[in-house]
C-alpha cells in the first residue's frame, strides 16, 4: 500500500533516475508545489508521469538528457507557473505539449537541439512572460510560432543559426520589453519585422553579419 505524503510541499531527487513513469508521484497528490528533477541522467518521462499534482508550481528538468516530450506529459499541471528544459538533447518539440500550461509564466529551453519551433506549440499559453529558446540549432522560425503569447516581456533567441527573420515573426507581442538575437547569422533584417513591438525598450543585434539594417 502507498500512503500519501500530504505535507511534502518540496521534493528534490538526487541520484540517477533514467525513467519516470506514470503516477510516480501519486504519493504527494494535492501537496507538492516544487519538484527537482535536475541533472540525473534522465531520458524519459512517460504520459502521466505528474498525474496529480495539480499544486506544482515549480519544475527542473533541466540538465538531462531526454531527446523528446511527448503529448500528455504535462497533463494536469494547471498550477504550473515554472518550467525549465534547458540543457537537454531536445531536437523537436510537438504541438499539444504545452497544452493547458495556463498559469505558465517562466519558460526555458535554452541549450537544446532544436533546428524549428513548430506552429502551436506555444498556444494557450497566455500568462507566459519569459520564454528562453538561445544555444539551440534554430535556422528559421514560422510566423505563427509566437502567436497568442500577449503577456511575453522577455525572449531570447540569442546564439542560434538564424540567417533571417520572416515578417510577423513578433506580431502581436506588444507586452515584449527584451529581445535577444544575439550571435546569430543575421544578414539583413526586413522593414518592419520589429512592427507593434510597442513595449520593446532593449534589443540585442550583436555578433551576426549585419551590413546594414
Amino acid at each position: 500500500m502507498i500512503y500519501p505524503l500530504d505535507n511534502v510541499t518540496d521534493l528534490i531527487w538526487n541520484g540517477t533516475l533514467h525513467t519516470v513513469g506514470p503516477g510516480a508521484f501519486v504519493r504527494f497528490a494535492d501537496s507538492l508545489q516544487e519538484l527537482e528533477l535536475f541533472g540525473i541522467g534522465l531520458h524519459d518521462i512517460q504520459p502521466g508521469a505528474f498525474a496529480g499534482l495539480a499544486s506544482l508550481e515549480w519544475l527542473d528538468l533541466g540538465s538531462n538528457a531526454l531527446q523528446e516530450i511527448e503529448s500528455g506529459v504535462f497533463a494536469g499541471l494547471n498550477s504550473l507557473e515554472w518550467l525549465d528544459l534547458g540543457s537537454n538533447a531536445l531536437q523537436e518539440i510537438d504541438s499539444g505539449v504545452f497544452a493547458g500550461l495556463n498559469s505558465l509564466e517562466w519558460l526555458n529551453i535554452d541549450s537544446n537541439a532544436l533546428q524549428e519551433i513548430k506552429p502551436g506549440v506555444f498556444a494557450g499559453l497566455t500568462s507566459l512572460e519569459w520564454l528562453g529558446l538561445a544555444s539551440n540549432a534554430l535556422q528559421e522560425i514560422d510566423p505563427d510560432v509566437f502567436g497568442g503569447l500577449t503577456s511575453l516581456k522577455w525572449l531570447d533567441l540569442g546564439s542560434n543559426a538564424q540567417q533571417e527573420i520572416e515578417l510577423g515573426v513578433f506580431a502581436g507581442l506588444s507586452s515584449l520589453e527584451w529581445l535577444d538575437l544575439g550571435s546569430n547569422a543575421l544578414q539583413g533584417m526586413e522593414p518592419g519585422v520589429f512592427a507593434g513591438l510597442e513595449s520593446l525598450t532593449g534589443l540585442d543585434l550583436g555578433s551576426n553579419a549585419l551590413q546594414e539594417i
